[in-house]
C-alpha cells in the first residue's frame, strides 16, 4: 500500500494522491475512469517506488530507460511495444548514448544514431522509432515523475512514407526508382561475382521473393521441382513464420534458379540446415547481404536493396504475367498491393502475353545479361 493516504473521491467520482518525491517537489495522481480504488492504489504504490529509483542528477539514459521498460512499458503496453523497444535499444542505444546522462544528450547526439542508420539503408519505420525510443522514457519522466528534462528528440523530423510520397508528387524531392536499371544491375553483378553475395541477388531477381524469406530458405524446402516458402528471418524477430497465410507459396524451378540454387548448395554451410546461412552462427541473417549491398551503393554512388530486386521482378514480370497469376507468385494478400506497386503500365498499351515461368525466367536472364 502507498505510504500516503488517498484521498476520498472527488465531485466527479476521482480519487486523488500527492507525495513528495525524492526531490523534495511535490507530485500528484489522479485515478482513471472506472479505476477502482484498489487498481489506483496500486498505481501509487508503483509510482512510489519509481520515485525512489530517481537521482537528483546524474542520472543516464541506461537509468531512465531501464526505469521506463520496468514501470511504464511492461505493465501498460504490448509485447510488441516492448519487443520493438528492446530490440531498437540493444542495436542502436545502447552503446551510444546508454551511459550519457539524460540532461546532457543533445540533438546531435540523436542526428548522430539516425543518420549512421539511414546510411545503412534501416527503414525508415525502423529510424521513426529510434527516435520515439529516445523521447517516449524522458517525456514520461517529466510526466509521471516530475522531472524537467528537456527532450532533445523533440523536432527531429522523420517523414512518413506518405509525406515523402507527398513531397514526391509536388516536387519537393525526386522520388527514388524502386525498378533497378540495367546498369545498375550490371555493377552489382559484376561487384559480386564469384563472391559469397551473388547466389542470393541472382535469386531474388529470379524469384521475386522477399529478401527476408529467401535467405530464411532452407535445404528442405528445396522439394523437387519447387521452392517451398513457408518462413522468413528478420534481424528483429530472428527465423519465424510468414505473417499472413497468403505468403505461402510454392515457386516452380526453372533453368537459372536451379543454376543457382545449386551453385549456393555447395558453398553453404554443410552442418547447417539453412541455404544461407552464416558460417560464424550458422543461422540465417539477412543483415549480411544488406550491408555488403549498402557498402557497394556507397562505393559506386548507385541506390539500390534488397527489395528492390522484388520491385524489378513484379514491375517485369507484370508484362507477362496476369494479374491474378502474379499476386500469388508475389505472396500478396490483396489484389490492391499488386496493382498499386507493380502493375504500373498501361496495359492497352501491352499486347498480352501468355509466357510460361520458364520463359519469364529466361527474358530476365537475357535482360540482365544484355546490362
Amino acid at each position: 500500500m502507498p505510504t500516503v493516504k488517498i484521498s476520498k473521491r472527488d465531485k466527479n467520482g476521482f480519487y486523488w494522491y500527492s507525495t513528495t518525491n525524492k526531490n523534495g517537489k511535490r507530485v500528484r495522481l489522479k485515478s482513471r475512469v472506472n479505476e477502482s480504488k484498489s487498481e489506483f492504489a496500486l498505481r501509487c504504490e508503483e509510482m512510489e517506488i519509481a520515485h525512489e529509483s530517481i537521482q537528483s542528477s546524474g542520472q543516464t539514459y541506461a537509468e531512465l530507460y531501464s526505469l521506463w521498460i520496468n514501470n511504464y512499458i511492461k505493465k501498460y503496453c504490448s509485447k510488441g511495444d516492448l519487443s520493438a523497444c528492446e530490440f531498437i535499444y540493444n542495436k542502436y542505444l545502447k552503446y551510444k548514448i546508454a551511459v550519457i546522462e539524460v540532461a546532457a544528450i543533445k540533438k546531435s547526439d540523436i542526428y548522430s544514431i539516425v543518420n549512421k542508420a539511414i546510411d545503412n539503408k534501416t527503414p525508415m519505420s525502423t529510424v521513426r522509432k529510434i527516435v520515439s525510443t529516445i523521447s517516449r522514457p524522458i517525456t514520461w519522466s517529466n510526466s509521471e515523475l516530475d522531472t524537467e528534462y528537456n527532450n532533445p528528440a523533440y523536432g527531429i523530423a522523420i517523414y512518413s512514407k506518405t509525406r515523402i510520397r507527398h513531397m514526391e508528387k509536388n516536387g519537393a524531392i525526386q522520388p527514388r526508382k524502386r525498378v533497378l536499371s540495367k546498369e545498375v544491375l550490371s555493377v552489382i553483378f559484376n561487384d559480386f561475382k564469384n563472391t559469397k553475395y551473388e547466389s542470393f541477388f541472382h535469386l531474388l531477381l529470379l524469384t521475386g521473393m522477399r529478401p527476408s524469406e529467401l535467405v530464411a530458405l532452407s535445404k528442405n524446402n528445396i522439394v523437387g521441382d519447387f521452392i517451398k516458402v513457408r518462413i522468413a528471418a528478420t534481424e528483429r524477430d530472428g527465423v519465424g513464420p510468414l505473417k499472413n497465410q497468403s505468403s505461402q507459396r510454392s515457386i516452380k524451378k526453372t533453368e537459372e534458379i536451379s543454376y543457382w540454387l545449386n551453385r549456393q548448395l555447395d558453398i553453404a554451410p554443410q552442418n547447417s540446415p539453412w541455404l544461407f546461412a552464416s558460417p560464424t552462427t550458422m543461422m540465417p541473417s539477412l543483415n549480411v547481404y544488406r550491408l555488403a549491398l549498402a557498402k557497394l551503393c556507397r562505393k559506386r554512388n548507385i541506390q539500390a536493396s534488397p527489395y528492390d530486386f522484388r520491385h524489378t521482378f513484379g514491375t517485369i514480370a507484370s508484362v507477362y504475367i496476369q494479374p491474378s497469376v502474379l499476386k500469388h507468385i508475389m505472396g500478396h494478400s490483396s489484389f490492391k498491393t499488386t496493382s498499386k506497386y507493380y502493375i504500373t503500365l498501361d496495359n492497352e498499351t501491352i499486347e498480352p502475353v501468355s509466357q510460361s515461368l520458364s520463359d519469364l525466367s529466361q527474358s530476365l536472364n537475357t535482360w540482365q545479361n544484355q546490362a
